[in-house]
């Protein structure tokens, strides 16, 4: 048997909230992007 690591990157090394940042930037609509990347995660 190999030995496995492993972790968890989501929240941790990719920035959720950078998303949300961008999305702003791209729709216009802080609430729209909120509500997007709230259902995206």
């Amino acid at each position: 048997m190999h030995p496995v690591i492993a972790f968890d990157v989501y929240g941790t090394l990719i920035d959720t909230q950078g998303v949300t940042a961008e999305l702003e930037k791209r729709l216009g609509e802080p609430g729209k992007a909120v509500e997007f990347a709230r259902r995206w995660r």
